[in-house]
């Protein structure tokens, strides 16, 4: 079983939110009551596995701690999905991957880049922190690839299984893309 602390308030918060950080850094945590009351998160079981490439050649790290839940894509969002969450706050290094659940019933794949309206999300959306220095995310213009999600869904408990090949574009100015490949199952227990 792994649980995660999770991660810096941009991770809830809207896109917009993830450009500008004064108003990120008032976004509510997850730990926060009033963004979360009611959710449940699950014991989880994790196979397989992603690695983030920067350009350099070197990879991210990321803590193996994951968390699985499904609920609406935000507070003020009702739309119902399916959340990944993977990292630690404490380093400054997580990731997560949402996807709306209407979307990705049946296999799907989701080109990327895949921006949306805030309030209006489809498909799904891979975010990025690479220890706290730079936001990446398939929502990003210099977003490329596809992540394919094979199966998902909420019963009897949450469950998802996805690809990523994919470089997602950084939030940031001058911030390089970082390159994601990999497979991941993660389901509730």
């Amino acid at each position: 079983m792994r649980l995660v602390q999770f991660a810096r308030r941009c991770a809830h918060a809207s896109p917009s939110c993830w450009r500008s950080w004064p108003a990120c850094s008032r976004a509510p945590l997850p730990g926060d009551t009033a963004r979360f009351a009611g959710l449940t998160w699950h014991a989880i079981r994790v196979d397989g596995g992603l690695t983030f490439t920067r350009p350099d050649g070197t990879r991210l790290a990321f803590s193996e701690r994951f968390r699985i839940r499904c609920g609406p894509w935000e507070r003020d969002v009702s739309v119902r999905a399916i959340h990944v969450f993977a990292g630690s706050r404490r380093s400054g290094s997580f990731w997560f991957l949402s996807a709306v659940l209407a979307d990705v019933t049946r296999p799907t794949t989701v080109k990327l880049p895949n921006s949306f309206v805030f309030n209006e999300p489809r498909g799904a959306l891979l975010f990025a922190v690479d220890r706290g220095e730079n936001e990446l995310s398939s929502a990003e213009e210099e977003a490329s690839g596809r992540i394919v999600v094979e199966r998902a869904g909420c019963r009897p408990k949450p469950h998802v299984t996805f690809r990523v090949a994919a470089t997602l574009g950084s939030e940031f100015f001058e911030g390089e893309p970082v390159s994601v490949r990999g497979r991941l199952t993660v389901r509730g227990r």
